[in-house]
């Protein structure tokens, strides 16, 4: 399947069904990728993702799964212009082409990063991603 044209959408679907297969006592989900706009909500969307995921697999449930976790990124993403001209390899028309796809997908900038999640008990108020 397809990671989307900026391949959040995969990320989605992988923290989404997370909390389902994820065991309360240690189980971990590590991702390693190219997060991108990493600067603008991914850890707010990332939350937003799991917690979809704890009410599609126990809805009604009032002692929820919570999730924590971390992303660690690089301290400044690469701007989309470099990224397409590291990506592409070089040549002027795929650095083009590079560059057009990224803005007509709104990339600004990509960051190689880690995100780890894991799965806890709790209400689900009051903690975080």
């Amino acid at each position: 399947s397809s990671g989307g044209p900026d391949g959040e959408r995969i990320l989605r679907t992988v923290v989404e069904v997370a909390p389902a297969l994820l065991t309360h006592d240690g189980g971990l989900l590590a991702v390693v990728s190219e997060f991108v706009n990493p600067e603008e909500g991914l850890c707010q969307k990332t939350e937003e993702w799991w917690d979809l995921g704890v009410h599609a697999s126990a809805p009604g449930d009032a002692a929820t799964s919570i999730g924590k976790g971390v992303l660690f990124t690089n301290e400044k993403a690469l701007d989309s212009r470099e990224y397409a001209s590291r990506r592409s390899g070089g040549g002027a028309a795929e650095t083009a082409m590079w560059e057009r796809h990224l803005d007509a997908e709104g990339v600004r900038k990509v960051s190689p990063g880690l995100l780890y999640m894991m799965a806890g008990e709790g209400n689900g108020q009051g903690e975080h991603i």
